[in-house]
């Protein structure tokens, strides 16, 4: 029984299987953007998209398999702004996963749990989606405190001061993880990870744990 991590970042839509370390990389293309809404809205709405999107699931992971896939769960990493005041977005990405993958489960993850490996126990993760920017503060792999601020420039000792607040304001900052989009600029204040390392982290912290 075949399991499947997807991930959507921006305008892309990335899905790994269980037993094949190819990334499978679906665009969504010519949408009308809005500011502050993310571009995935279109896909749980779009027809012609879902439609677009079972071809290519067909056409190229099911055909890399030579049988339709049938993955009992899907696992499926969530934007960090994702929370319970938007509780409809996670019912939305669980009904497309299950139209998309045909699982009968979806199991999601914060993105931010997941950025660094598996022994690193304490951690800052700074993640940018179109609506903000989102500190976490991860401890003992669990999200310890969370700060939600505006989606702008910021300069580095402006970053340092939420950090310091969000971590208890103590001499030693932890390692600082960036996930998102444009980040490059903060590359000084710790490790960009980008979506195929996110996924691949995903995957072996799950088979870590022992979520089947």
């Amino acid at each position: 029984m075949e399991k499947c991590y997807i991930l959507f970042r921006n305008d892309r839509i990335y899905i790994k299987t269980q037993c094949n370390k190819k990334f499978f990389e679906f665009t969504i293309n010519n949408q009308i953007t809005y500011p502050n809404v993310p571009l995935y809205y279109e896909v749980f709405s779009n027809e012609k998209i879902i439609k677009e999107l079972k071809t290519f699931v067909r056409e190229n992971i099911n055909k890399t398999f030579m049988h339709q896939i049938f993955a009992k769960k899907v696992f499926l990493l969530i934007p960090d702004d994702v929370t319970d005041v938007t509780d409809f977005e996670r019912r939305a990405f669980d009904v497309l996963a299950k139209r998309l993958i045909g699982g009968k489960r979806v199991i999601m993850g914060s993105e931010c749990a997941f950025v660094a490996p598996f022994e690193e126990n304490e951690y800052i993760c700074i993640s940018k989606t179109c609506r903000m920017m989102i500190l976490s503060y991860i401890k003992d792999k669990n999200i310890f405190k969370q700060n939600f601020i505006e989606n702008k420039e910021y300069t580095n000792e402006e970053l340092y001061v939420v950090i310091s607040e969000l971590h208890g304001g103590v001499e030693c900052t932890p390692k600082i993880y960036l996930n998102g989009i444009d980040l490059s600029r903060y590359s000084d204040l710790g490790i960009i990870i980008d979506s195929l390392e996110l996924i691949n982290n995903f995957e072996a912290i799950l088979n870590i744990v022992k979520i089947k």
